[in-house]
């Protein structure tokens, strides 16, 4: 990694939990030299405007996330283990998510939903990866015997989906980490239910 690859990672690195959490326009490039120690700039030296970084953060904010999944998910074999495996990583990572400002997912869908297509283009993308990821999942379970058949992936994928956002949505506003953990038991209960 050459020097202005290292600067530009370090700038995403350092600024995607001051846009998670003050909101990708709220952050102004005062905040944004603050976190990273660099110059104005030295910012657009590398960015060639503040929606570039903005969009930049957005994915990084989200893929820190899918990776800890993804390596977790691989490292077991059964669709048990790897449903199990995904639950452990939410768990795992709520205090970090709750701390970083909530998830990045939501944050970045409620922001930008009826203000910026483009930015709100690539969050509806990346909620449709999770959503694919999770029927994927149910598929390969239904293709090796381990779900009951009657099982429709999609159906369980938006409620998996829809259970794991709503309880982060909940701790966050009542500060209270309770909801991750009671409704990520509900879902095992759920996963329990639909596995041979």
């Amino acid at each position: 990694m050459n020097k202005a690859e290292k600067t530009r990672k370090h700038i995403i690195e350092r600024t995607a939990p001051v846009f998670n959490k003050k909101g990708y326009y709220a952050t102004s490039m005062a905040d944004i030299t603050k976190a990273t120690g660099l110059t104005k700039g030295a910012i657009y030296g590398n960015f060639p405007d503040k929606e570039a970084l903005t969009i930049a953060a957005l994915e990084y904010n989200i893929n820190q996330l899918n990776q800890k999944i993804e390596s977790r998910i691989d490292e077991v074999s059964t669709v048990k283990e790897k449903f199990s495996a995904y639950l452990e990583v939410f768990e795992n990572v709520a205090p970090e998510v709750l701390q970083y400002g909530g998830c990045s997912y939501m944050n970045s869908a409620i922001e930008t939903d009826d203000t910026n297509p483009e930015l709100f283009k690539i969050v509806q993308d990346k909620f449709k990866n999770w959503i694919h990821g999770t029927e994927k999942l149910v598929l390969l379970g239904l293709e090796s015997g381990e779900i009951k058949p009657d099982t429709n992936p999609t159906e369980f994928a938006l409620f998996f989906v829809a259970i794991v956002e709503g309880s982060i949505l909940l701790s966050k506003t009542l500060n209270n980490p309770k909801p991750i953990h009671s409704n990520l038991n509900i879902l095992r209960d759920r996963i329990n239910a639909i596995l041979l």
